[in-house]
């Protein structure tokens, strides 16, 4: 794959020390860094009435428009290619003048060496012939972590309408579920906080997919006994707690479970899925009667309607 393939020729490449490969420079890259930065959120920019005389389309949707406001709005004071570091992008996303959304990154960073290099370039509009962008794969999708395991980097690669594909990385926004269990860097890399589960949500532009995490203690003493599976839930389920390390419990027995207020609100709840008037206390006990636990089964099933008694495993049969 060659660059040709995914950015127009002739703008300037981004060369920075530590980064990902050097990439050419597109509008496309100055809106997902305003993306990364905050910029064009609901919260900021990006609200319908913007914000300190700065308005952008929500999560950069309309590059077309977010172009005008950057190079054309305000007397074009916003973007200076004569002398790039003047600009107010520049300036206030740093910090070095008043700024209410406050400093959104730094001197050497990525971001600020992608939009001043844009800037000095010549402010280049989104080309048209620029593929459009079709999807996002993330690398891992889903992944379970076991002590002492702490981290875990992610890779974002765009794929594009011609087929090309480009590494996003350090580009994508990233937002976690559970803030008190992963923590997210600027690059990528998910962190453990504390034990547990939670989804990295990731966003480049317009596409966006989550990624599926868990970190979990070592457990030395785990040892996995295969337990019987009644249906394809069983299954379901102890698949999961072996990844997790967990052992299941064992069965509770009928004599806990049904209680007669149990009995009564589940024996309601089978003939209105069934369609028929509401029943009696009777039908219900009988469907799962406490003094005889292997008629359980066999009793619900038979209140549900189903003829087959053996494992649900057929999703499609039995539903």
């Amino acid at each position: 794959m060659t660059p040709s393939r995914l950015l127009p020729a002739g703008l300037l490449v981004l060369g920075l020390a530590g980064a990902a490969p050097a990439a050419e420079v597109s509008f496309r890259d100055v809106a997902a860094v305003l993306s990364k930065a905050g910029c064009n959120q609901g919260a900021c920019h990006g609200n319908l009435n913007g914000r300190g005389g700065l308005k952008l389309s929500l999560r950069g949707e309309d590059p077309a428009f977010d172009y005008a406001v950057l190079t054309r709005d305000a007397l074009a004071r916003r973007t200076d290619a004569l002398h790039p570091e003047e600009s107010l992008l520049l300036r206030k996303a740093l910090g070095s003048l008043p700024h209410e959304g406050g400093r959104r990154f730094g001197p050497q960073s990525v971001e600020y060496a992608l939009l001043r290099n844009w800037i000095a370039a010549g402010l280049q509009p989104l080309s048209p012939e620029l593929p459009r962008l079709t999807g996002l794969t993330v690398t891992p999708a889903e992944q379970i972590l076991v002590e002492p395991a702490d981290r875990v980097r992610l890779r974002v690669e765009a794929e594009f309408a011609d087929g090309s594909r480009r590494d996003v990385t350090r580009l994508a926004c990233y937002e976690t579920s559970n803030p008190g269990v992963t923590e997210v860097s600027l690059a990528g890399e998910v962190t453990r906080g504390r034990f547990g589960e939670a989804a990295v949500l990731v966003r480049y532009l317009d596409r966006q997919t989550a990624v599926r995490l868990a970190f979990v203690p070592a457990r030395p003493e785990f040892h996995w006994t295969d337990a019987p599976a009644a249906n394809f839930i069983d299954t379901l389920t102890y698949e999961k707690l072996r990844a997790l390390r967990m052992t299941p419990s064992g069965p509770a027995p009928d004599a806990v479970v049904p209680s007669p207020r149990f009995s009564r609100h589940f024996g309601r709840f089978a003939d209105r899925r069934r369609g028929s008037r509401l029943p009696g206390r009777r039908p219900a006990r009988q469907a799962r009667p406490p003094d005889r636990p292997a008629a359980g089964a066999a009793g619900v099933q038979r209140l549900l309607g189903l003829e087959v008694v053996g494992p649900l495993a057929q999703r499609g049969e039995d539903a």
